[in-house]
């Protein structure tokens, strides 16, 4: 082989690297383009994430003020939810025992006009004669 050849070998050599090395490139922008893209939505989903938190804190602390301000206490009381669920169980079954005695009251105090009219009328026919 000659000089001449030798260099053509090597230039035709460093040309396909070359090549190849730009096609590699080519593939790493496009790769790069996408992964950009990628991580762009990802930052734009993290900042609806985010601004859904904090409208959920907001809403959090604005329904906690407004429980406060229903059952009227102070700032430095704490608030047990479950105490004030038992309490209204147990008033709940109070307003429905309460309910079923003013209906027997009723019932009873029905029967006993009813009997009363009964005994009146009877009265009231015999004194006619």
């Amino acid at each position: 082989m000659n000089m001449y050849q030798k260099s053509t070998l090597t230039w035709t050599n460093i040309k396909e690297e070359l090549e190849d090395i730009l096609g590699k490139l080519e593939k790493f922008k496009v790769q790069n383009s996408k992964l950009k893209l990628d991580v762009q939505a990802l930052l734009d989903e993290k900042e609806d994430l985010i601004d859904e938190r904090n409208q959920l804190v907001e809403k959090n602390d604005r329904l906690h003020r407004e429980m406060i301000n229903l059952l009227r206490l102070e700032p430095g009381q704490t608030l047990n939810i479950d105490h004030l669920l038992m309490e209204n169980r147990s008033l709940q079954g109070q307003i429905t025992r309460l309910r079923d005695e003013k209906d027997l009251a009723n019932a009873m105090g029905r029967k006993y006009r009813e009997a009363w009219e009964k005994t009146r009328c009877a009265v009231k026919t015999d004194a006619k004669p």
